[in-house]
């Protein structure tokens, strides 16, 4: 079971940083991002409408376990295939098929899961957004508009990727991350784990250790995509991740902003106590209109809007939605 191999040639030469702590080793790779032509080419491999104007397709982390044969991957490529509504029925979570109705993801049910999509599920399927003048679109008679077709949208227009990263057996997929990024990492022999399982949980993570009497040892931070939605808004994704004496937290945040609209956050959180072999994991899904955001006196700006951490800023304005957790035991 691997993720999917990485689609360019030739490929630029990616230096990984890489840290240890506590039996574990992060790499991590901050490159520039893609050009026209590596566009072009995952376009091919990703089953998505479009692709953001920005992917960081080389920016890869790593957080690896050889005593326990273990592999928490975060990469642009598959954040972006999760756009897919496709991908997104395929990976939904049971109790969320439930929940949602959702028939398509409710007919995938009945199948065979694998063992790829079995540790990878998704909490939720985002809902479509709209611009604020597609009521307008929507009136618009196509019926003397000669050869007019209405395209199938296959893909969020959005990129709303419920993306929580990727776990994996780390003893197959060493290969693969050495042919795409000419990375080596060892295994050890005879490692101790050879199961992953994931199940829900009402442990949270422990927030007061994550506070500056708990001093931050490393911090690293890679970007995975960004756009602009036609100048209809803003949107991106990064992973940020920190490692502590006795512990390590990271951050996956999808963020979106579409102009007089909404404004959404879908976060993924991440912690692990070095002295126990499991990950607390938990996935929010913050929203709020704009109508909704004025109510509360927030700030709509453009000032705002132009800050590189608006997110940030939002945040606490947000309603929350959906939090769910699961225990990663490996």
């Amino acid at each position: 079971m691997s993720s999917a191999s990485f689609p360019i040639a030739p490929k630029q030469t990616v230096e990984f940083n890489k840290v240890e702590s506590e039996g574990w080793e992060f790499y991590v790779s901050n490159k520039p991002m893609f050009n026209t032509k590596e566009l072009d080419q995952i376009a091919d491999v990703i089953p998505t409408q479009a692709l953001p104007d920005i992917v960081f397709g080389y920016n890869r982390i790593y957080m690896v376990n050889k005593k326990r044969n273990f592999l928490y991957e975060f990469s642009p490529i598959d954040a972006l295939t999760l756009c897919s509504y496709a991908v997104q029925t395929k990976r939904l979570h049971p109790d969320q098929v439930e929940e949602t109705k959702d028939e398509a993801s409710m007919d995938e049910e009945t199948k065979e899961v694998d063992q790829f999509t079995a540790l990878n599920r998704i909490d939720l399927k985002p809902k479509n957004v709209e611009v604020s003048m597609a009521d307008k679109w929507k009136d618009k008679d196509t019926s003397k508009i000669e050869d007019f077709k209405e395209l199938e949208i296959i893909s969020d227009w959005t990129y709303s990727t419920p993306y929580k990263g990727t776990v994996l057996p780390l003893s197959e997929n060493v290969e693969r991350i050495k042919q795409d990024f000419d990375l080596e990492i060892e295994l050890q022999e005879e490692p101790e784990n050879s199961e992953i399982t994931i199940e829900r949980t009402e442990e949270e993570i422990p927030i007061h250790r994550l506070t500056p009497e708990n001093p931050i040892l490393h911090y690293m931070e890679i970007e995975m995509f960004e756009d602009e939605l036609e100048d209809c808004g803003h949107t991106m994704s990064k992973v940020r991740f920190r490692i502590m004496k006795d512990c390590f937290y990271a951050l996956v945040r999808y963020y979106l902003r579409v102009d007089g609209v909404i404004v959404r956050i879908l976060d993924t959180r991440i912690f692990h106590d070095f002295e126990t072999n499991h990950i607390i994991r938990e996935f929010w899904h913050k929203e709020a209109t704009y109508d909704e955001l004025r109510a509360k006196h927030f700030d709509l700006s453009s000032e705002w809007g132009l800050d590189p951490n608006q997110s940030d800023r939002v945040f606490n304005s947000l309603e929350l939605k959906f939090r769910t957790r699961d225990k990663i035991s490996f």
